[in-house]
C-alpha cells in the first residue's frame, strides 16, 4: 500500500487496501495477535448489557477507505495510455427494451399544495409502450497493470481503476483476475 499511495484517488482497489489496513488490527506482534483473537472469539458475556469495549486500532493517517463498485460488459474497445498513464476502457452497447408510459394528461383531482401555494397534480398514463434503454458501462480509466486477458469481445467486471475479473464470452470462470492470469 505505501508503495502505491499516491494512486489511492485513481485506483478503488488501493483505497480499500488502505481501509482494511486501517480498520484491521492484523497480526503485527503478541499484543495485537491476541487482540485479533479476542475480538473474533465471539465472547457473550454473562451480565445482561455487559459489553466488552476494544481499544481502537488506527496503523496510520494516510490509510484512506474506499469502495470496489463497478460495471460488467463486453469491451468495445482498449485506448492506449494517457498522459497520465491511464487507459480507457470502453464497452460495447448494450440496450434493453422496457414497457413504460410514452404519453400522459394532467389529472384531474389535485394530489399536493406546493410550497408556492398553488395546486400540484399527478399524471394519468394514456398511452403504453415498449421503449428501448440505454444500459451501456460508461467508460473506465484503468491502470494498465490490470490489463492482461482484456481485448475487444470479452467480458470484464471493471471499477476504480482495476480490471476486476476477465470472462470469455459465454464462460462463468475468469480468465484473469485484477491484472494477474488463472490457469
Amino acid at each position: 500500500y505505501s508503495c502505491l499511495e499516491a494512486e489511492r484517488d485513481k485506483e478503488r482497489l488501493v483505497a480499500g487496501i488502505g481501509g482494511e489496513l486501517y480498520n484491521r488490527p492484523g497480526l503485527r506482534g503478541p499484543r495485537l495477535a491476541t487482540l485479533s483473537a479476542i475480538m473474533n472469539a465471539g465472547l457473550v458475556l454473562d451480565e445482561v448489557g455487559a459489553k466488552i469495549t476494544y481499544p481502537t486500532v488506527r496503523h496510520d493517517y494516510r490509510f484512506k477507505i474506499g469502495g470496489y463498485g463497478g460495471d460488467f460488459g463486453t469491451i468495445a474497445k482498449v485506448s492506449k495510455p494517457n498522459a497520465e498513464g491511464m487507459v480507457t476502457i470502453t464497452f460495447a452497447t448494450k440496450s434493453e427494451k422496457q414497457e413504460q408510459c410514452i404519453e400522459t394528461k394532467q389529472a384531474k383531482q389535485a394530489s399536493r399544495i406546493n410550497p408556492d401555494g398553488s395546486l400540484g397534480y399527478d399524471r394519468d398514463c394514456v398511452k403504453w409502450g415498449v421503449v428501448a434503454i440505454d444500459k451501456t458501462p460508461d467508460d473506465q480509466l484503468v491502470h494498465p497493470r490490470y490489463l492482461e486477458g482484456v481485448k475487444k469481445g470479452v467480458n470484464a467486471y471493471v471499477g476504480g481503476g482495476v480490471v476486476m475479473g476477465v470472462f470469455p464470452k459465454g464462460k462463468k470462470t475468469p480468465i484473469a483476475v485484477m491484472g494477474v492470469l488463472v490457469k
